[in-house]
């Protein structure tokens, strides 16, 4: 239609992502619709420590990129979605509270499961908890939950997320397996022992007998700076996306609901840095730039 001399399509045929408020400000909506990027942490051993690495991920690709508005930039929106029903702890380590009724894989349409269940932590994460008390038994051996799995993805891309962290217990549940199979990214987490490096091999062989090849890069948590999964990276063809030291730290950030990446310094800091940087290459940059900007700092202040 006409106005003014210019020339608009009707806006329901374009299908024009919504418009984001950032900090009071309203911005136009960005100039196309990205498809999320979905990443998953899996190991076939539990304690590896896959929920600290999913809601460091998440909270620092979500509060980051809130300083990047401008330019043609725009904040990711990213999603934490814990699908750890047996034993949801990403709520927790975020300090959000965990629902009461948690329906999420009940029939209500997925929409407005998602919008009674998100919560907005201060980082600008969106975060849909896991379930506060275990789910009944034998909810893994619905015949519909693959399906409404999917419906919950596809209510959080219509929303125009373009991130979407998923939390998994450890094994090959049927979450598990759908999660894996849908994901775009799967970092398989291990740690610096014997029995992590037999893992390296067990978690491999499970993600190749369900078709999961691309996307796969591994992470070495509570890393003491020896590289005892080179040899096991060159027999898998694998590659270590970032070594996460054992940082008391991230124990204590864990028990004070603060995020490391975001809100401290230190070698933890940098490593979850890089990992995050794997997802969002801008953020590696911006890192790397403030990195190289305080190594000068510091030597000026040395050589004065």
């Amino acid at each position: 239609r006409d106005s003014g001399g210019l020339r608009f399509a009707d806006a329901a045929l374009l299908e024009v992502p919504p418009a984001r408020e950032w900090r009071g400000i309203y911005l136009a909506p960005p100039p196309a619709v990205r498809i999320a990027r979905r990443i998953t942490f899996f190991s076939l051993s539990g304690g590896s420590g896959r929920t600290t690495l999913a809601v460091e991920v998440a909270g620092l690709l979500a509060g980051s990129s809130r300083g990047r508005v401008g330019r043609g930039n725009w904040p990711l929106r990213v999603a934490l979605v814990d699908l750890d029903l047996m034993n949801a702890r990403a709520g927790i380590r975020l300090g959000v509270p965990l629902p009461v009724d948690w329906d999420l894989l009940d029939a209500d349409p997925a929409d407005a499961a998602l919008e009674r269940q998100r919560v907005v932590h201060g980082c600008g994460l969106d975060v849909f908890a896991g379930p506060s008390r275990p789910v009944a038994s034998g909810w893994e051996d619905q015949a519909s939950l693959a399906a409404r799995l999917a419906a919950l993805m596809s209510g959080l891309e219509r929303r125009g997320y373009d991130v979407i962290v998923v939390d998994l217990p450890a094994g090959l549940g049927h979450v598990s397996r759908w999660a894996l199979e849908s994901a775009g990214d799967t970092f398989v987490v291990l740690t610096p022992t014997a029995g992590g490096v037999h893992d390296a091999y067990r978690s491999t062989a499970a993600l190749r007998a369900l078709g999961v090849r691309r996307g796969v890069r591994y992470v070495v948590n509570r890393s003491r700076g020896e590289s005892v999964m080179a040899g096991a990276m060159l027999d898998l063809g694998g590659v270590v996306a970032a070594e996460i030291p054992d940082d008391p730290a991230l124990e204590r950030a864990e028990t004070e609901h603060r995020l490391v990446g975001l809100n401290g310094a230190g070698a933890a800091s940098a490593a979850l840095h890089t990992l995050a940087g794997t997802v969002d290459p801008e953020l590696a940059a911006v890192h790397d730039a403030d990195r190289l900007h305080r190594s000068r700092r510091l030597r000026w202040r040395r050589a004065g």
